[in-house]
């Protein structure tokens, strides 16, 4: 098998550490950004699509390091490997090609969606491997899915879009630094929740 796209059966502790503070720390930065699109009125349109570009990048790449990072629950970082090349795609069409003002909004719409459906999935499955705040990660993703939604909608409808624009950013952000950090773990010398699964269905 190729290695390159094999991920170890034991996480990396290091490895692991920092994908999590590089993951919070670029999803702290896309809450800011998003905090400055609703408090500055008049703002260059290339500044944004230049500054909301190099956080897509950012992230993009925390995320690509967060999915070969294999935490212990492979779940915060599972999708991330796809999110990741979707982000980085963005961030250089961005950076590069600064278009039409409906596309930063349309862009960043499609981003909350992809990133709430991907935390769903893992809501879901971190209730099957028994976390308590599963819930809590499954509104937070609607919550994604719902700006991302609506914020794509009134692109359509051209409608001044900036401040919830901004407000998408900042619950994409909030989104990440909170389920990045409840699902993220060490080692510790614990098992993977499928290793236990797998040792009980052993047992006579």
């Amino acid at each position: 098998m190729n290695l390159l796209f094999h991920r170890t059966q034991r996480p990396h502790n290091r490895m692991i550490t920092m994908a999590k503070i590089l993951h919070v720390a670029t999803s702290a930065l896309f809450l800011v950004c998003g905090i400055l699109m609703i408090t500055i009125q008049n703002w260059e349109a290339s500044l944004r699509f230049i500054l909301v570009g190099i956080c897509h990048l950012l992230i993009g790449g925390a995320s690509i390091l967060g999915y070969f990072s294999n935490d212990v629950y492979r779940l915060a970082f599972q999708t991330d490997f796809a999110m990741g090349i979707f982000n980085a795609i963005i961030g250089v069409l961005l950076v590069l090609v600064p278009g039409k003002l409906f596309i930063l909004p349309c862009a960043i719409g499609i981003m909350a969606v992809m990133d709430g459906a991907c935390k769903s999935q893992i809501s879901f499955e971190g209730y099957q491997f028994g976390l308590s705040m599963w819930f809590l990660v499954l509104i937070s993703a609607l919550a994604e899915i719902g700006c991302g939604i609506a914020l794509i909608i009134l692109t359509v409808l051209e409608t001044p879009l900036k401040v919830l624009a901004g407000v998408t950013m900042g619950v994409v952000g909030i989104v990440n630094i909170w389920t990045t950090m409840y699902m993220v773990h060490r080692s510790n010398g614990a098992k993977r929740p499928e290793e236990t699964l797998s040792e009980r269905s052993e047992e006579p």
